[in-house]
This record gives C-alpha cells, sequence and structure tokens, in this order.
C-alpha cells in the first residue's frame, strides 16, 4: 500500500505533501536530509492507494490544491505569484519565445497565465497579430 501523507508545522502550516509504502522510513529521511523537516514537524497519514500511480495522481492533485510551501517536485511549486514572475523575468530576458513555447510555458505555469506572457509586437507583425 502506498500512503499519502502530509507534514505539518508547529504552527500547523502544511509544509509538504508526498506518497510512501512507509511513511515511518520516509519520514526519517525528511528528518536527515530535507531543510524544512525540523524536530517539531508533523507527519499525518492520509488516504492509501494499492497502485503507485493512483497515489501519485492523488499527490499532484493535492499538491496542486493546497500549496503546501515545501513541495518542489514536478510544476506544483510554479503556482505562486513569486514563481510565476520569476519565470516571466527569465523569459523577458531571453530571446523571444514562438506561440507554441509561449502556449506551452503558460500551460505548465498554471491555466490562464499565458496572459502574463503576452505576445511581442515582433511576434504580432510577423503574422499580422495585433500585440
Amino acid at each position: 500500500m502506498i500512503t499519502l501523507y502530509r507534514a505539518y508545522s508547529a504552527d500547523d502550516e502544511l509544509l509538504y505533501i508526498g506518497i510512501s509504502a512507509n511513511v515511518t522510513k520516509r519520514e526519517k529521511a525528511h528528518r536527515y536530509s530535507s531543510e524544512w523537516c525540523t524536530t517539531d514537524v508533523r507527519f499525518v497519514p492520509g488516504e492509501t492507494f494499492v497502485e503507485r500511480k493512483d497515489a501519485r495522481a492523488a499527490e499532484k492533485a493535492a499538491i496542486r490544491a493546497e500549496l503546501p510551501s515545501c513541495n518542489i517536485d514536478g510544476v506544483d511549486h510554479m503556482n505562486t505569484p513569486e514563481h510565476l514572475a520569476y519565470i516571466k523575468a527569465v523569459v523577458d530576458a531571453a530571446p523571444p519565445l514562438s506561440d507554441a513555447q509561449r502556449t506551452k510555458l503558460a500551460a505548465l505555469l498554471r491555466p490562464g497565465a499565458e496572459a502574463a506572457f503576452p505576445r511581442s509586437a515582433a511576434d504580432a507583425a510577423t503574422d499580422g497579430a495585433v500585440a
């Protein structure tokens, strides 16, 4: 069985969501190697799954919905305004993106984020669209 677990700070802030076949062993690993996992962090086991793929899907959905402060797995941590601003600054400093690249990047960040990456006047001029 694979367990979906959550880790909370002493102030009940949700720090982390993860999955493991052995939550106790995983907690020990976090305490050894994760900077956020101090002695006052509390691990709370939740739903269990037979298939790892189902547990992983539930984990990703929970991360996306609950936005724990210390998850960095996948793109879920990109749902914060600060991270979106950082990505936008990097993109602005890079060579222009094609429409396909801009759309893909926006989809990775979150639905509706394409508005944060407006078409440049040069892009619009090349295809006759309005910027």
